[in-house]
């Protein structure tokens, strides 16, 4: 954006909002959110150099949302996860034309879903996303494990459990790690139990991400993160 020119999320409420010399000044959007446990607005990337004014540009948000389906009670059944891409219009202090580039599964519980979001310098986008599974229902049920989790004789990864790479049109970034087929050409990074957070080193331009267990927390670095 700029100096003293932010913008932030309210992960609760689905609100983003312009922070202008330390006071509020706009609402830039509202999206209906999901906020159970940690499903909520989590994610914000801004295309361009951060080091520039930002005036007019795309911003990309990463939330969860339940529709209500009608007839029924709101369910987990319901959820996903997903990335919308936005265009910024700072003159008018709004968010719109939002377009979907990312759709990822929000199963089996509202638990490690990640939802960092990190532009690279080839303006490429970083989305994190965990296995969505609290350590004590992992303990207990295996049908949502998937070789992202480094278990053998499991379904193929579905988006869960990873570090993905895509462009700013949701496409995938060279070739894939775990294969060509969607989502595996979308990995950059597998094995994500529950990631809060990643950035990029700039001097050896690698990725750095934080991995978040039920004790403590682990930091790791790679050009590619095969992770545990």
């Amino acid at each position: 954006m700029g100096k003293d020119d932010i913008i932030l999320l309210e992960k609760n409420t689905g609100n983003v909002i312009r922070v202008l010399n330390g006071n509020v000044s706009h609402q830039l959007l509202h999206i209906d959110v999901s906020f159970r446990d940690e499903r909520e607005l989590l994610g914000l990337a801004i295309s361009g150099n951060e080091s520039e004014n930002v005036k007019n540009g795309s911003v990309f948000l990463y939330h969860t949302h339940c529709p209500k389906v009608s007839g029924q009670a709101q369910t987990s059944q319901n959820c996903g996860n997903y990335v919308y891409k936005y265009n910024l219009n700072l003159n008018y202090n709004i968010l719109t034309n939002p377009k979907l580039v990312l759709s990822l599964p929000a199963l089996p519980a509202p638990s490690h879903i990640g939802g960092k979001l990190l532009m690279d310098k080839e303006n490429n986008l970083f989305v994190t996303i965990g296995d969505l599974q609290p350590t004590a229902f992992d303990k207990n049920q295996k049908e949502f494990d998937t070789k992202a989790k480094n278990i053998m004789n499991c379904t193929n990864p579905d988006g869960r459990a990873g570090i993905l790479r895509i462009t700013q049109d949701g496409k995938p970034v060279g070739k894939g790690i775990l294969g060509d087929d969607y989502p595996l050409n979308l990995y950059y990074a597998y094995g994500i139990k529950n990631s809060f957070g990643i950035a990029i080193d700039p001097l050896t331009n690698n990725l750095w991400e934080t991995e978040t267990g039920s004790q403590f927390s682990s930091l790791y670095e790679g050009k590619i993160a095969l992770l545990f």
